[in-house]
């Protein structure tokens, strides 16, 4: 999560942290009584600045309008999902990640972790995280050397509601490294998913 600003901008932000996508949300706010909040995804490659997809536009009070939460939230992951298959199935520059390489095994993975937050020979702690997240995702690392690396990077509080907490918990866990709105909020306000495996 870069922050808040003109996608061009963002575009050079997401080149300095070596990413190869960019994800910006593109929102507009009008009404007083009913508030009616349209919102557009859309991916771009950040080395070339080219679109990779543009979603359909999300209308607040279209989704309100079916009803509960369970068919509401179904309809924002099929836009999301949409927006997940056509980034993986581009026919001209596939993004898809590759498979794990055979050799990478738990018995490698783990100590290396370890050894990288022991030292704190990492520069950017989300980045971290977000790497330890991802191999204990793919059961290269298990649930408590997942927490005890939380709580070496964030403290022994935040790491563990990271580890074990809700969806609200996690993201107050990570605040402090995710950029603020102009109105002071964290970016980070989204639904969770899971903790870990």
């Amino acid at each position: 999560m870069l922050g808040e600003g003109k996608a061009k901008d963002q575009l050079k932000k997401a080149k300095t942290k070596g990413m190869d996508l960019l994800l910006v949300f593109t929102i507009s706010v009008s009404g007083e009584a009913i508030i009616k909040n349209l919102t557009k995804m859309t991916v771009y490659d950040v080395a070339s600045g080219e679109k990779v997809h543009i979603s359909r536009t999300i209308n607040n009070v279209q989704v309100q309008k079916l009803g509960d939460e369970a068919k509401q939230k179904e309809f924002l992951h099929k836009e999301f999902d949409r927006l997940f298959k056509k980034v993986d199935d581009d026919e001209v520059k596939p993004y898809k990640l590759a498979d794990l390489p055979k050799g990478l095994t738990k018995e490698r993975v783990q100590p290396r972790l370890v050894s990288l937050v022991e030292q704190k020979k990492y520069t950017d702690p989300l980045r971290m995280l977000v790497e330890i997240r991802f191999y204990n995702w793919n059961q290269l690392i298990d649930k408590e050397a997942t927490a005890a690396l939380y709580k070496s990077i964030l403290g022994s509080k935040r790491g563990k509601s990271l580890a074990t907490g809700a969806a609200k918990a996690r993201r107050s866990a990570l605040d402090l490294y995710l950029p603020k709105t102009a109105a002071g909020s964290s970016l980070g306000d989204g639904d969770g998913g899971d903790t870990f495996r």
